[in-house]
């Protein structure tokens, strides 16, 4: 456990203001009350629903020694207060102080798009392993620290657990961290100060607005990476951008640092093309500075070729010759939850995370390259999360399959018939779909009603483990429904 007194976490703060003992010794930093251990420091921060003020008697209970607040509490009294106008600020600056900036030992590698994060981040955790890096990861479907495997709870987790994070991989001798950095986490700088050595830009379609209002509020929470970029002081620093999105150039304005294209349709340095699909794998030619070379990988889908060419780009920064690059990726395997494959008497099954219309619509595409019959689909849309969405994922399912069948994915705290009738309003062809509420007898149903040859999509939830309503929380995993079928 890291120690340190109180005045030496504070020693070269600004505009801050202490009343209490500086003597107190830290044992760490949180900003949830209830994960608050003897010797913490509870940072008060207002959320959208909570205000923080409220856990400063749980904190204390639990044992924290100081707080951090934008106002004194004169009812408590016994315990140190750092008070502050910008407590986000003082949370970045006494994480990376009590971590010992950890960023500055890893080579870091920070990925930001609206789809691909999670496949990109570990194909580059792949190459960096096979380049002598041992490296971390941060993601949606786990964290990596070292030789040990956490489940995730953020896509990009809070400030003061990405440096805790970041600080055990230096310390498990990890040389390299890969991170999924979300809009959400750059927006409430769970990243701030961290010197990324690459910043990567997958694409960006809609998704999120209930958070961020617009496309432009959304891109520019994108933008912030490649900001933060070329703030760090590290060198041979690289801005990977896909060149086919139509935010490409807004991603790239203004920002300093070397760029590094890759793409398939427009020009760009790292290009793929003569593609060929198919169900089991997907074979394609890269080209780079007049070199090119022919790679096979067991991702299907066009967007998974622009998975691999990002993580290809990075490669060729690393001066890694294509050939080579290409032998590294050969041995890489498909990732949980990703285009995840099963075959099962005559049929294959495919469960995939894809919860937003344009991920649907690309696996959806996926398998219409490579059908030999039908494809039947079966998804939901997750309850508190951005209802506009629902009746397009409709039409993408309807447009693609030739059974849809509508189930439930996580509720929370909605009324799944509501959620239904929300994605069912979008259907046009109201004999094309089915509804089963219950997620297990719809993957079920897709069995029975599916033929030797027919491709089934099981969308929504790919790598999670449980359900989530509004009373409970259940076990649930697609792939063991479909094995145990």
């Amino acid at each position: 456990m890291e120690l340190m007194k109180l005045k030496t976490l504070v020693k070269d703060l600004s505009d801050i203001t202490v009343k209490g003992s500086k003597e107190v010794i830290i044992t760490g930093i949180n900003t949830n009350s209830r994960q608050i251990c003897p010797g913490n420091i509870f940072v008060v921060k207002k959320g959208a629903s909570y205000d923080g003020i409220d856990f400063i008697p749980q904190a204390v209970e639990n044992g924290a020694v100081a707080i951090v607040t934008d106002i004194f509490h004169p009812f408590s009294k016994n315990i140190t207060q750092i008070i502050t106008d910008d407590i986000e600020e003082v949370l970045v600056k006494i994480s990376s102080k009590f971590f010992q900036n950890p960023a500055k030992n890893l080579y870091m590698v920070g990925i930001t798009g609206t789809n691909g994060k999670t496949t990109t981040s570990f194909l580059i955790k792949h190459l960096l392993n096979h380049l002598n890096y041992k490296t971390g990861l941060l993601g949606t479907n786990e964290y990596h620290i070292g030789d040990f495997i956490y489940p995730s709870t953020f896509t990009t987790p809070l400030v003061e657990t990405t440096y805790k994070f970041l600080k055990e991989m230096v310390d498990q001798k990890c040389t390299a961290a890969v991170m999924e950095v979300s809009s959400h986490g750059l927006v409430q700088k769970r990243v701030e100060g961290i010197d990324f050595d690459v910043a990567i830009f997958t694409n960006l379609t809609n998704e999120h607005l209930d958070y961020h209002i617009t496309m432009d509020n959304y891109a520019e929470a994108k933008k912030k990476l490649f900001q933060q970029l070329d703030s760090s002081t590290k060198k041979n620093k690289i801005a990977i951008i896909n060149a086919d999105s139509p935010w490409h150039a807004f991603m790239v304005k203004n920002v300093i640092t070397p760029k590094l294209m890759f793409g398939i349709e427009n020009s760009c340095d790292v290009q793929a093309k003569n593609i060929e699909f198919c169900s089991t794998h997907t074979t394609f030619e890269v080209t780079y500075q007049g070199q090119s070379e022919q790679f096979i990988t067991p991702l299907i889908g066009k967007f998974n070729v622009y998975n691999l060419l990002a993580a290809i780009s990075l490669a060729v920064h690393l001066s890694c010759d294509l050939k080579m690059v290409s032998s590294i990726f050969a041995s890489f395997k498909s990732i949980e939850g990703r285009m995840q494959s099963m075959k099962k008497k005559d049929r294959i099954f495919f469960v995939d995370f894809a919860h937003k219309p344009d991920a649907l619509e690309n696996c959806l595409k996926t398998l219409t390259d490579i059908k030999k019959a039908k494809i039947i689909t079966v998804f939901g849309c997750g309850g508190n999360r951005d209802k506009k969405k629902r009746p397009q994922m409709a039409r993408i399912a309807e447009k693609y399959s030739d059974t849809v069948i509508v189930t439930s994915d996580n509720p929370r705290k909605e009324d799944p018939q509501e959620i239904v009738r929300d994605i069912s309003s979008g259907f046009i062809n109201k004999n094309l779909h089915l509804i089963e509420l219950d997620r297990k007898k719809a993957i079920q149903k897709a069995f029975e009603i599916s033929s030797k040859n027919d491709l089934i999509l099981i969308a929504g939830k790919g790598h999670e483990k449980k359900q989530i309503f509004a009373h409970q929380t259940i076990d649930f995993d697609d792939m063991e429904v479909i094995k145990n079928m």
